[in-house]
């Protein structure tokens, strides 16, 4: 009962992020396979010229808005990033709020 119960709070907690980055112009993020991280692609964000780069944005996420990720880059993609879902929906639909506010 104790893994299904968690398994369901993942599954929730993995939607809420990608609806909530998915509603971002220029952030699209797939499904992930397992583990509790999503990937965002930031090319949109990148072409639009809100943002240098995924590396910069990390940065910028961390010292404004006290969000951590990590940069693509250490896993060969550039112009992702990679959040963990292993937080609760509230900090998850906060933190999509502060990465709404850093692009507006």
């Amino acid at each position: 009962d104790a893994i299904l119960k968690m398994k369901k709070q993942f599954k929730k907690r993995r939607d809420c992020i990608i609806e909530g980055l998915n509603e971002i112009n220029g952030i699209h993020t797939e499904i992930p396979g397992g583990a509790f991280y999503v990937f965002p692609c930031l090319e949109g964000l990148i072409q639009a010229n809100k943002i240098n780069d995924a590396w910069d944005f990390c940065f910028q996420l961390l010292e404004e808005k006290f969000i951590a990720s990590v940069p693509g880059r250490s896993f060969g993609a550039e112009n992702n990033i990679r959040f963990s879902y292993a937080i609760s929906s509230e900090r998850i639909n906060l933190a999509v709020q502060r990465i709404k506010e850093i692009l507006n």
